[in-house]
């Protein structure tokens, strides 16, 4: 469907309450989560994310992959949400009602969100149940900490990574709203940024999700970007490991033996970088700051770094192996 067509379809409906599905984070979630293309995965889809690209949401959809322990930046999201959201309420009024079931668009019923919460400008004394929440003038809230605040411009904008602008831009199309806030905890307070919607990103959104859908109803996935930086790893996860063997092609020779070759370089360039560093420090002796004679100063620290458990996983490792001489 073209976007022009979607376009006046979207104009001439009335705006319609989202389906309301399974609590989040819950065993029923996460299966509804397979057939529906979540807000936080907008960006991957179209081909806009850091983190993601729509090959690795295509597996996600379709083979029962090995779920991956939570980033560190994911846990402190979910640890510090709640607060974020309460000091955002504390800030902006209103009735805020938070931990949100997954949403899904009236018509759309691909497309899902799980807000962090719904804010109304209405001061109520208890917050209301979901129902009269999207009914009022409400608007979608999600809650972010970061580490990167060069990544966030001036306070009330939108001015955000492009990752959340589309993660925003999805939750009102499931939601109907015309904004999204998102409160960054910061400095033990937030700073809060609101998206307007735009409803051409959002027909674009739909349109490449939709795509993303009928490759999933078709088996047909789509094709690698081979730039991404996380490539190799959805590669590595894609293909369950037999016990055959295929003969491999003059091409997949070549790309062995060149990156044998550079991995051979960058071994050797580790070593030399380490030893140059290991002649200053000697240098520098006991010595915490060295001047150094073309400008600049040498800086000594001593880094503590707390013990950490590593959760267990599973991957693959491609390894070569020389042919037997007879």
């Amino acid at each position: 469907m073209s976007f022009t067509k979607f376009k006046k379809m979207e104009t001439k409906m009335p705006r319609a309450l989202p389906g309301v599905g399974p609590a989040p984070y819950t065993p029923d979630w996460y299966e509804a989560r397979k057939s529906t293309i979540g807000a936080s995965e907008a960006a991957a889809v179209c081909g806009l994310s850091r983190y993601a690209q729509p090959l690795e949401i295509y597996n996600r959809k379709t083979r029962d992959l090995k779920s991956e322990p939570q980033t560190k930046a994911q846990r402190r999201g979910h640890v510090f949400e709640d607060a974020t959201l309460t000091l955002y309420s504390d800030r902006v009024g209103g009735t805020l009602l938070k931990t949100t079931p997954m949403l899904v668009h009236p018509s759309w019923k691909f497309m899902s969100a799980t807000p962090d919460g719904i804010w109304m400008p209405d001061e109520l004394d208890k917050a209301p149940d979901l129902m009269t929440a999207l009914q009022s003038q409400s608007i979608p809230v999600d809650a972010k900490t970061t580490m990167h605040w060069n990544e966030f411009g001036l306070e009330g904008t939108d001015d955000i990574p492009q990752e959340y602008v589309m993660q925003a831009q999805q939750q009102m199309a499931v939601t109907g709203a015309p904004r999204c806030d998102l409160p960054v905890l910061k400095d033990m307070d937030v700073a809060i940024y609101s998206v307007v919607r735009n409803d051409e990103l959002i027909g674009h959104i739909m349109e490449a999700e939709m795509e993303m859908m009928e490759r999933i109803q078709n088996s047909d996935p789509p094709e690698p970007n081979w730039e991404h930086p996380k490539t190799y790893d959805i590669i590595r996860q894609m293909y369950d490991v037999s016990g055959e063997s295929k003969e491999m092609s003059a091409e997949a020779d070549q790309r062995w033996r060149e990156a044998a070759t550079l991995s051979g370089e960058k071994t050797k360039l580790e070593k030399a970088i380490k030893l140059l560093k290991a002649l200053v420090l000697d240098e520098m002796g006991d010595c915490a700051f060295g001047n150094l004679p073309g400008g600049g100063q040498l800086v000594r620290k001593t880094i503590k770094r707390e013990a950490k458990e590593v959760a267990a996983s599973e991957y693959v490792r491609l390894i070569f192996k020389k042919e037997r001489e007879d």
